[in-house]
């Protein structure tokens, strides 16, 4: 029942990651279908009633933003409009940001997947379903992000696990426990002032600084942000207080 309730809340919050929530509710029902399908069921019915209600009372119909999400995306055509990328886009920003890092990531993802299955089939479906969509951005697949580096962290230990199995010796077992944290926090620190990702945390604070000062004047009566179609790096209201028109 609250397998149901949090896959219903993350399909009212995100419609996209559909099948990656079937793929996952497939795989806890398991062999017990029969008896967990039911209450799963409910659950999720749950989440959509509670949508549907929050709906009802913002927009006036119920499930109108899921309905209103489909139809812009796909017969209103904004998500095209916006841009358009190849289905292997999502391996390019892979490679991009972890760089040689992705081979061993991947193959300790692989190797965690042998305790824990369900992880690597739900972030599976979540890159294979949005690589068929035109429109892709990196955050599309955050999702399945903490499931891929939980894999990871379960393979790391599963190795280790292996090393001590095959070498007896305590100090071989104490180097593999104390060095592989270690590792993996290098490995992140090196990619996090690698020439991609680095830029990332300094990117448009300029105008995050701006709107902080604008907010903090007394006269200020509103902002404008040119050229228009960079709002976003702006920091929006997160900045602003309550009634500065943007």
């Amino acid at each position: 029942l609250i397998g149901g309730l949090l896959f219903g809340l993350a399909f009212v919050t995100r419609l996209q990651l559909a099948p990656g929530i079937a793929i996952g509710a497939l795989v806890v029902c398991g062999r017990a279908w029969r008896t967990r399908t039911v209450a799963m069921g409910a659950g999720f019915a749950i989440s959509l009633a509670l949508a549907g209600v929050l709906d009802t009372l913002t927009w006036g119909i119920p499930l109108k933003s899921l309905a209103m999400n489909y139809w812009a995306n796909t017969v209103g055509g904004v998500a095209t409009a916006h841009s358009v990328a190849p289905f292997y886009e999502y391996v390019s920003y892979a490679a991009t940001y972890w760089s040689g890092a992705l081979v061993l990531i991947a193959v300790l993802a692989v190797v965690g997947a042998r305790k824990l299955p369900i992880l690597l089939w739900v972030a599976v479906a979540i890159y294979v379903s949005h690589s068929a969509l035109s429109h892709k951005e990196y955050r599309f697949v955050y999702p399945a992000l903490p499931l891929v580096l939980t894999l990871v962290g379960i393979g790391s230990a599963e190795i280790v696990a292996r090393l001590e199995a095959s070498v007896a010796a305590a100090r071989m077992r104490s180097v593999a426990i104390i060095g592989l944290p270690i590792f993996w926090i290098l490995t992140s620190a090196v990619l996090a002032r690698g020439r991609e990702f680095y830029p990332l945390w300094f990117r448009d604070a300029g105008s995050i600084l701006t709107m902080r000062a604008i907010n903090t004047d007394p006269d200020a009566c509103g902002v404008a942000v040119y050229p228009e179609s960079k709002w976003d790096r702006s920091g929006g209201y997160s900045h602003l207080r309550e009634g500065l028109p943007l």
